[in-house]
């Protein structure tokens, strides 16, 4: 039976994945009318495009069929603006991402980049790769963003979850992916060249993946807060409904466009349809074999009308037939800077068709509004909603969406090389307990936290599961100090999304926090710089520590990577060589500021006896009591005569 993480999980990242944000700057619109509310995010727009800010409710109007409906609930919104921040550190590109928190605003857009299989293999994959950066080049700083795709095929590229990391966000994008899979089709003249037939493929049975594909998008983004949720659609075409030869893919579609437009109403997401084969003149290319391969102007109308579907039902837009499709995608994230949240009560269902056709307009002149143009309204034997699995409180809060901000936490994720070549990742997970009530006693029982990780391999598969429970000594009761747990996962060479579930032992408070962790194959690499972790160990000044593998050392090692001058803080790595016969290393280390000066460095020499099955430790005292407060790069850099191997992770002085 799959967990209940895997499930969460799942819901976004295997069919189609949280590092935080930043603290938010206003408050996050608050509805409380539950589901029977229908919710629509307006656009209002000036004749030049922008996005118009200060409306009131006096000044929209919705009807629904025709006749106006009252607004029940109306919220402003206007996204922080994307300034030119303090420039960052010219390291700040090599960090290596090694902590998450859970902290996180309450606004900002939620994006889904869905890369469908329809994608021309050739230029226009190219032209898809661009439209995806450009959406993530214009991430806002709340903006969190996911790369998704429709068809679960083999090697159809690589998903990640919501992140704020561009870097990640950006090797998903560029990671290969093999596009439509279709049957070879044969003519009396031998292979045609014609374009896939999209309903008979060998990766989507009718073609119903991509509408399964934005109903589980949408599911998963239900009810996971109140952001602007939209999917960038990068596809050629979709398959929204059979001919009638198309046998039993008729109704199979017919279902399945239901269930995706009902999930996206149910949602409120906002779907933009972007597509990147390019300008299309209908006139016969070279690559066509014979007359009847071209594709006609109805071929076009037809798959540019279907492309248009989705967006005008959610109130996104198309952007087609044009050979620059990413220079829109700045304009339509700009457009949705400002907006509003409006709300009308969802009605019910009379007669046989239970779509609602709905219009917001504003009584201001030279103004145009775009909002969804429908939703459905509840059928009276709508099942009742499923009720979350029951099981551990720690688990449960691991299957969120985004992380559960109900206990503050910090997770730090650093892989290490191990003797013989073996790998782990060191899990730490800190509990912040400063501004948090008192944990009270729970009747019966030692006071405490039960923590659960989960572990994720690139699909979504679990691999992994660790849990423990911490007692809490009565001294500790009213202690505000941080609380740090720690757990080795056996993991092999790989990337991996690790989510750590906290609950108090009396399941009355719960947080979850999402890291990601990409560990090295020291098989395939001569020389490796183990992750770096950081202890503050009570052993005396001047005298290296080993490395924390376990016992009372693992005690010492911090998730923190902020520190104060009066903390002694020891940074520890492996080296890892790959010979049989090792040889003398050099160890460079040194801490750069933020304007990339030296301003501690140390250098040392390990023996080729000093290395056990390929791995010698390093360890290195911190000078944190003379360093000015501020940001800065470790680089530890490890070489012999013909290899170069270096491990990068940031730090912070507090003064």
């Amino acid at each position: 039976m799959r967990s209940p993480v895997w499930l969460a999980v799942a819901a976004l990242m295997a069919t189609v994945a949280v590092s935080p944000a930043t603290r938010a700057q206003q408050p996050s619109p608050a509805f409380h009318g539950g589901v029977d509310l229908v919710e629509i995010d307006a656009v209002v727009l000036d004749s030049h495009r922008q996005p118009v800010a200060g409306l009131s409710v006096r000044d929209f109007v919705v009807t629904e069929d025709g006749d106006p409906r009252p607004i029940v609930a109306f919220t402003p919104v206007t996204l922080p603006a994307v300034t030119p921040a303090t420039p960052a550190p010219p390291w700040a590109g090599d960090v290596i991402g090694d902590v998450a928190t859970n902290a996180r605003a309450d606004e900002g857009r939620l994006v889904v980049i869905m890369m469908d299989r329809s994608i021309p293999v050739g230029p226009a994959t190219l032209t898809a790769r661009a439209i995806a950066t450009a959406a993530v080049d214009a991430l806002g700083p709340e903006d969190l963003a996911a790369i998704v795709h429709s068809s679960g095929f083999a090697n159809e590229g690589v998903s990640q979850d919501f992140t704020a990391d561009k870097a990640r966000l950006g090797a998903a994008i560029a990671a290969p992916m093999t596009g439509l899979v279709a049957p070879p089709t044969v003519g009396d003249t031998g292979l045609m060249n014609t374009p896939p037939e999209m309903m008979r493929t060998g990766d989507c049975m009718c073609g119903l993946c991509v509408l399964d594909a934005f109903a589980n998008i949408a599911s998963a983004l239900d009810g996971a807060d109140r952001r602007h949720k939209m999917v960038i659609f990068i596809a050629s075409d979709v398959v929204l409904q059979g001919p009638a030869s198309s046998g039993p893919c008729g109704g199979l579609l017919r279902e399945a466009r239901e269930r995706a437009m009902r999930a996206l109403d149910r949602a409120n997401v906002t779907v933009h349809a972007i597509d990147p084969s390019g300008l299309e003149t209908l006139s016969k290319d070279a690559s066509s074999f014979r007359l009847g391969d071209r594709q006609t102007p109805a071929m076009l109308l037809r798959r540019q009308g279907n492309l248009g579907v989705l967006p005008d039902y959610t109130g996104g837009r198309l952007v087609a037939n044009t050979n620059t499709p990413a220079e829109f995608v700045a304009a339509i994230f700009a457009e949705s800077q400002s907006y509003y949240l409006l709300a009308i009560e969802r009605g019910a269902t009379h007669g046989r068709d239970p779509r609602r056709n709905i219009r917001v307009r504003v009584n201001r002149r030279g103004l145009t509004v775009r909002a969804r143009t429908a939703y459905y309204a509840e059928p009276t034997n709508v099942p009742p909603t499923p009720v979350a699995p029951a099981g551990d409180a720690a688990v449960r809060a691991m299957t969120g969406l985004l992380p559960d901000t109900g206990l503050p936490l910090v997770l730090s994720l650093t892989p290490r090389i191990l003797a013989g070549g073996g790998t782990d990742v060191l899990a730490t997970v800190r509990i912040d307990r400063g501004g948090e009530p008192r944990v009270t006693m729970a009747p019966g029982r030692p006071s405490g936290f039960d923590v659960s990780i989960g572990v994720f391999d690139a699909r979504a598969r679990p691999v992994g599961r660790a849990h423990q429970s911490v007692a809490l000594a009565r001294p500790d009761l009213t202690s505000r100090a941080a609380i740090e747990t720690h757990d080795a996962l056996s993991l092999a060479p790989g990337r991996y999304e690790v989510r750590a579930g906290v609950a108090t032992n009396d399941g009355a408070r719960t947080g979850s926090v999402y890291g990601y962790v990409d560990v090295p194959a020291p098989a395939d690499r001569d020389l490796l710089v183990s992750g770096v972790t950081f202890t503050k160990p009570p052993v005396t000044p001047g005298q290296d520590s080993p490395v924390p593998a376990g016992g009372d050392r693992l005690a010492d090692v911090t998730a923190q990577r902020s520190f104060r001058p009066t903390d002694r803080v020891v940074a520890s790595t492996n080296i890892w060589q790959r010979a049989r016969t090792p040889v003398p290393i050099a160890v460079h280390i040194r801490l750069l500021d933020t304007g990339n000066r030296v301003v501690f460095e140390d250098g040392r020499h390990i023996e080729a006896s000093a290395f056990d099955a390929g791995v010698a430790p390093v360890s290195i005292d911190l000078p944190t009591t003379t360093l000015p407060g501020g940001s800065y790069l470790l680089a530890i850099e490890a070489s012999d005569d013909a290899h170069t191997a270096t491990e990068r992770v940031g730090i912070e002085i507090r003064r």
